[in-house]
């Protein structure tokens, strides 16, 4: 007998309001010294460095 492996369900997260956006690419500019072309790319840059701290 197989056994069948669930696959577990991709978190997506809420779209961003424009003051999160605005927050998080500040947060990130403030801290890093670094500016992002998308929300996404800043997100995604902020999860990276949270996870590696």
């Amino acid at each position: 007998m197989s056994k069948t492996v669930k696959q577990k369900p991709k978190l997506k997260s809420p779209p961003l309001t424009l003051k999160e956006i605005a927050d998080v690419k500040a947060a990130l500019k403030e801290k890093r010294g670094r500016v992002f072309k998308t929300p996404e790319e800043a997100i995604t840059d902020l999860h990276k460095f949270v996870a590696n701290s």
